[in-house]
């Protein structure tokens, strides 16, 4: 199989899309295969050869309501598809994007590949009758769709567990692909190291780095710094409620808003930072930010606020505080006990050992790219 292209409606721009998408590029490329990957514009891959980025002039649909969005979507997700180039002998198709799922033709390459990072239609509310309609509908057109591909792969056990049991998908086309966390990107966090050895007059400081969307209801951890004066928040990411957060932010002297940085950057903030903080809404419970496998591989201490599958994978580590999520209170209570006194925690090497064994991206992609390419 010598011709592979990769379809995504995200941008290079977008980290979610980058470090997801590029040990599948990389161990495609040293098999020896012809790569190309069609998306909007954005972001650079670099001059590889045998690698070929398609961007199109295209924006992603990231902004508006639903319906907006979803028209956005299906309009980028058909543009994508008619992209494709010719002659490809294996197709690679990478969601969230359910649209491109739902689009999807098989007759355009021999091998078909699906690469799920999250199951968007099961998101939606349950609240009202157009919701539940809205998502029957997509979990017809999704199981319509799944048969025509070849294999799947996907980021967590709960993910391949709705993909058999809900969908009907073949338990032998399920391979578990962790977001995990790249070689070179583990390998930079190891020079992390306690925040004490940076700085020890410092003030203490609790970090989030990520995007900044809905799921992520950045709300709880501006009003939690409002209660801790003492302590500085910071933010290192984007995303389509950042503009929203830095309006509430304003005026509150312990927070800091960096907007979106390059990853050579992020371990400056990791070896700063006390703590790391992240959340998602219960309507998101079947997740798992990829940015966990991130902070547990620095040693740091880290705070979940969440339910559902996240808590499943954060039980194997230690030094993991687990909240309700939406809950300032509770975040500002667990903050102040992680924080007093003036020593500086120690880092957790067993965390990082765990990662190091079970959640390295291209660990996964290696299973996943011998059962396609059926190597021994």
């Amino acid at each position: 199989m010598k011709k592979i292209t990769f379809l995504s409606t995200y941008s290079l721009n977008e980290p979610v899309l980058r470090n997801r998408i590029t040990p599948f590029i990389n161990l495609a490329l040293e098999r020896n295969a012809s790569v190309t990957l069609v998306n909007p514009k954005g972001g650079s891959y670099g001059e590889i050869e045998r690698f070929r980025h398609k961007a199109l002039d295209a924006e992603q649909a990231n902004k508006g309501n639903f319906f907006i969005r979803a028209w956005k979507e299906l309009r980028l997700a058909r543009k994508v598809l008619k992209s494709t180039p010719h002659g490809t002998e294996c197709i690679c198709i990478t969601i969230p994007s359910m649209f491109l799922l739902f689009l999807f033709n098989p007759s355009i390459a021999k091998v078909s590949l699906l690469d799920v990072r999250d199951i968007t239609w099961e998101y939606l509310s349950d609240k009202s009758f157009f919701s539940r309609f809205i998502k029957k509908v997509f979990r017809y057109f999704a199981k319509r769709r799944l048969v025509f591909f070849d294999y799947i792969s996907v980021t967590n056990n709960a993910e391949k567990k709705y993909l058999i049991e809900e969908m009907g998908v073949d338990l032998n086309k399920v391979v578990l692909c962790p977001n995990g966390i790249s070689l070179k990107q583990f390998a930079q966090v190891q020079a992390v190291t306690e925040a004490s050895d940076a700085n020890e007059c410092e003030r203490k400081q609790v970090l989030y780095i990520g995007n900044v969307g809905v799921a992520q209801n950045l709300r709880t951890f501006i009003e939690a710094a409002k209660e801790c004066p003492e302590v500085d928040f910071v933010v290192v990411g984007k995303g389509s409620e950042f503009d929203r957060i830095q309006e509430e932010a304003k005026g509150i002297a312990n927070v800091f808003l960096k907007g979106r940085v390059d990853w050579s950057e992020i371990p400056k903030f990791y070896q700063k930072s006390d703590v790391l903080w992240a959340q998602l809404t219960p309507e998101f419970a079947g997740a798992v930010p990829s940015k966990l496998y991130e902070y547990l591989a620095t040693g740091k201490r880290v705070v979940y606020g969440g339910e559902g599958q996240a808590i499943s994978v954060l039980s194997e580590f230690q030094d993991v505080e687990i909240i309700p999520p939406n809950q300032p209170s509770v975040l500002v209570a667990t903050i102040k006990q992680l924080v007093e006194g003036t020593e500086r925690s120690q880092l957790n090497f067993y965390n990082r050992e765990i990662i190091k064994k079970k959640y390295i991206r291209e660990d996964g992609v290696n299973s996943f790219y011998r059962m396609v390419f059926n190597e021994d």
